[in-house]
């Protein structure tokens, strides 16, 4: 008798597959990942002004940059 897989091994096997996939493409990990790291470090290193009391634009731009990596990488797998 066939078992049927309960959803959580098909959504692990189903990010298993998307990781695979996605490292396997070479541009979308630079700039998915690279990209954003070397955005902070050049905009790090001239802006060293604060936005607000207590907030750096170091601390602005990450918050920026982690939500600019989530939305690459759900645009690049529709890609």
């Amino acid at each position: 008798m066939n078992k049927i897989p309960s959803a959580i091994s098909l959504g692990i096997r189903r990010g298993g597959l998307e990781i695979k996939q996605f490292s396997r493409q070479r541009e979308s990990v630079v700039f998915t990942l690279l990209f954003p790291v070397i955005l902070l470090v050049i905009f790090g290193s001239v802006f060293t002004d604060t936005i607000a009391p207590n907030v750096t634009f170091s601390q602005y731009f990450v918050a920026g940059m982690i939500a600019s990596g989530l939305v690459n990488t759900g645009f690049q797998a529709l890609a």
